[in-house]
């Protein structure tokens, strides 16, 4: 601090810093007046410095401050939900810990089970579609999973709004997928591998669980 009002002093600043700066000029002769003293700024009741003739209230200052912040925000937002939807497609396998522990997979007549061992068909390819919504590529059959509005899952060959699922991140770090065409409904896996349909289960029951596994 006392650097840069040394070099305000001496006009080595920008000069809205050096406008800042006012000697004291006391009202009569005092053996200070060749001290070379600044002037301290005036405080008022409403919280405004009053520096020489410049004016500037902190109470207005906040406002603009939050508006810039919010401005800012939402700039920031919007890059972080293009690069989303630019999007990393993943490959991953989806595991399931029911019963034996099953993955899914997307066999090349449409149907959707659940397998213990991992296969060629268990393989997926995750793409995000929009924020928190993805669609479950089958990678082998060539199949996306959909949900129909019966809750029955099946593999589409051609991407439509069944073949969308919001993915939420659970307390215990697996996944939950539901339908983003039908909410409220899930992919869910039974104890012996079979698909469940989506409103028969809850993010609460262990088979609507899915970790993604590399």
């Amino acid at each position: 601090m006392l650097l840069l009002t040394y070099k305000a002093l001496h006009n080595q600043t920008p000069s809205y810093l050096t406008d800042l700066l006012h000697h004291q000029t006391p009202s009569r002769t005092l053996r200070s007046s060749d001290a070379n003293l600044l002037s301290l700024p005036q405080r008022t009741k409403h919280r405004t410095w009053v520096i020489g003739s410049k004016r500037q209230s902190i109470r207005s200052a906040g406002p603009l401050v939050r508006a810039s912040g919010s401005s800012w925000d939402k700039r920031e937002e919007t890059a972080r939900d293009g690069e989303y939807l630019l999007g990393i497609k993943r490959l991953r396998r989806l595991y399931c810990n029911v019963g034996i522990g099953f993955h899914i997979q997307v066999l090349p007549n449409g149907k959707i089970t659940g397998v213990h061992n991992e296969n060629r068909y268990s393989l997926l390819e995750m793409s995000p579609v929009e924020r928190g919504v993805l669609t479950l590529f089958g990678v082998r059959s060539g199949l996306f999973i959909a949900m129909s509005d019966k809750g029955k899952l099946y593999g589409s060959g051609h991407y439509n709004d069944e073949c969308k699922f919001k993915e939420n991140l659970l307390a215990n770090n697996y996944n939950a997928y539901e339908s983003a065409a039908y909410p409220g409904m899930y992919i869910g896996l039974s104890k012996t591998g079979k698909t469940k349909r989506g409103h028969r289960v809850t993010p609460t029951m262990t088979m609507t669980h899915f970790l993604p596994r590399i």
